[in-house]
């Protein structure tokens, strides 16, 4: 599958509708295997849709919510870290916590799209403000030991930049983007129920 493939063949209103179909059947994944799999997938189809992937990104923030979690202890202890108990539930906890999070952002990058095209005034305001998220999640903060100065440059550069200015492409979906939405929300269905 080429890069970019998506935007090509699946209109941004129809990607927007199928995203929170996907998002509702992964957010309520239990099943941490299961959920691990989805948040790669989700990775994969960020890679085809032409976005950058952010791994080390990823695995920086899974590490760090699992450590949080890890500071109130639940369960059965696994092992000790020094005299620090590390329990079951509150790892598992901690991955599926993170797993939603990691795979969450992913969603939102291949799902929406800055040409959805939204009718009316609420609309125009819910379309301006998902071409603002698609323009953030972009961006990229330059200088990580002052991370308010590098966010405001990021947000300034978006604001005098607003996606709405730029030209919005509409894409018809085509049959085989008609499919694979399909394939792709029924998989996540079908693996929530089992």
């Amino acid at each position: 599958m080429k890069k970019e493939w998506i935007q090509k063949n699946i209109s941004p209103n129809i990607l927007l509708l199928s995203g929170a179909a996907v998002i509702i059947a992964f957010i309520f994944q239990k099943n941490i295997f299961i959920k691990a799999s989805q948040a790669g997938i989700f990775i994969f189809l960020t890679f085809i849709s032409g976005n950058k992937i952010k791994i080390l990104n990823s695995i920086f923030l899974l590490i760090f919510i699992v450590i949080f979690n890890l500071l109130s202890p639940a369960g059965k202890v696994i092992f000790y870290i020094s005299i620090f108990p590390v329990t079951e539930l509150s790892l598992v906890n901690g991955l599926i916590k993170a797993l939603t999070f990691i795979g969450l952002f992913y969603i939102s990058k291949v799902f929406i799209s800055r040409d959805i095209n939204i009718p009316g005034s609420f609309g125009r305001i819910i379309s301006r403000t998902f071409s603002y998220l698609n323009d953030l999640t972009k961006e990229k903060i330059e200088n990580i030991r002052e991370p308010v100065k590098s966010l405001d440059k990021v947000l300034l550069k978006v604001y005098y930049n607003p996606g709405e200015q730029k030209t919005r492409r509409f894409v018809k979906t085509s049959m085989a983007g008609a499919i694979f939405i399909i394939v792709i929300i029924v998989l996540n269905w079908i693996v929530l129920m089992l």
